[in-house]
């Protein structure tokens, strides 16, 4: 569960509070690391995935005439494409 420890006046000043945010070369180490190891998504579920899912087939629902343009999916290591993608059945670009 999410706590609020500080209310910034700014984006600026939240941004600031954050560090090196993804610069920072942990962070670097452990997404690449997870894009490396062999995952089965279709074995996963996490519920930032289902709401990806969700979100996007609404997105899909709606625009029936052309491939849907997804910039980002989130979710790093492209976890969130590789279970949206089969569970929409549409075209994507």
């Amino acid at each position: 569960m999410s706590v609020v420890r500080e209310i910034f006046p700014d984006f600026a000043a939240a941004l600031a509070a954050c560090g090196p945010g993804y610069d920072d070369a942990d962070i670097a180490d452990v997404v690449a690391h997870k894009t490396a190891l062999p995952v089965d998504h279709r074995m996963y579920a996490p519920e930032q995935a289902i709401n990806s899912i969700l979100a996007v087939g609404i997105a899909a629902a709606e625009v029936t005439d052309r491939p849907l343009t997804v910039l980002d999916f989130g979710g790093g290591c492209g976890f969130h494409y590789f279970r949206v993608v089969p569970t929409i059945r549409t075209p994507l670009r």
